[in-house]
C-alpha cells in the first residue's frame, strides 16, 4: 500500500520565496511547523492508502484528464487561517477563484469515481499551506498578516502538469516522492515538436 495524493507543485521565483522567509521571520517565537519550500504543493485530492494493483488504474484515469486540459495560470492572492484567531492551526496563501483548476479538480472525482475512489464529501478549498500552527505568540502580526494583505498578489505561475505523489510519514515530518507527471496536452505537444 502507499499513501497517495494528487497536486500541482508550483515553482516560484526566488523573490516570492524570500517573501515566504520574511513571514516565517516575523513568527519567530511562535511554534509553526513550516512546510519546506521543496514541499510546497496544491492538493487537487487526497487518496489515502492504495493498493498497488489500484495505482495503475489511476495512473492511467489521470493521463486521460491530462490530455483534456492545457497549460493555465494560477494567481496566489492573500494570506488566511484555518481554525480562528483565538486558535489558528494553518497558515496559507489562497488562490484565486480559477475556472480550469476547478474543472480540472471535478473532472479528477468524477474520473477516479468510476474506478471506486469515492469522491470528497468537503468542499474544495484551493490552497498553499505555508506553515501547521502550534503556538502563535505574535497574534497581533497575525492579525495584520491576513487582514492587511488579504487581497494582495503573491505571485503567478503557469501549470503546465500535475502529479501523483506517494507521502511517507516520519517522525521530521513528511517526505514526498513523485511516482508519476501529467504534462496538458498542450506540453505534451511541445515536448514531441
Amino acid at each position: 500500500m502507499k499513501r497517495l495524493f494528487i497536486a500541482i507543485t508550483p515553482v516560484f521565483s526566488d523573490r516570492v520565496i524570500r517573501e515566504f522567509y520574511t513571514i516565517k521571520s516575523l513568527f519567530k517565537n511562535s511554534k509553526i511547523k513550516w512546510v519546506d519550500f521543496n514541499n510546497f504543493h496544491i492538493t487537487l485530492k487526497f487518496l489515502g492508502n492504495i493498493e498497488e494493483p489500484l495505482i495503475s488504474e489511476i495512473s492511467n484515469s489521470l493521463s486521460r484528464i491530462s490530455e483534456r486540459f492545457s497549460s493555465f495560470d494560477i494567481s496566489f492572492r492573500g494570506f488566511g487561517i484555518f481554525g480562528n484567531i483565538k486558535s489558528p492551526r494553518v497558515l496559507w496563501a489562497g488562490i484565486e477563484k480559477n475556472i480550469v483548476l476547478l474543472s480540472l479538480r471535478q473532472s479528477i472525482e468524477i474520473e477516479l469515481e468510476q474506478i471506486g475512489i469515492s469522491m470528497d464529501s468537503r468542499e474544495f478549498n484551493p490552497h498553499l499551506t505555508l506553515g501547521r500552527i502550534k503556538f502563535i505568540a505574535e497574534k497581533k502580526k497575525l492579525i495584520t498578516l491576513i487582514t492587511n494583505r488579504a487581497k494582495e498578489n503573491i505571485a503567478n505561475i503557469k501549470v503546465d502538469k500535475f502529479q501523483l505523489i506517494e507521502s511517507k510519514l516520519h517522525r521530521y515530518g513528511p517526505v514526498y516522492n513523485v511516482l508519476s507527471e501529467y504534462y496538458f496536452s498542450d506540453k505534451k505537444q511541445d515536448k514531441t515538436s
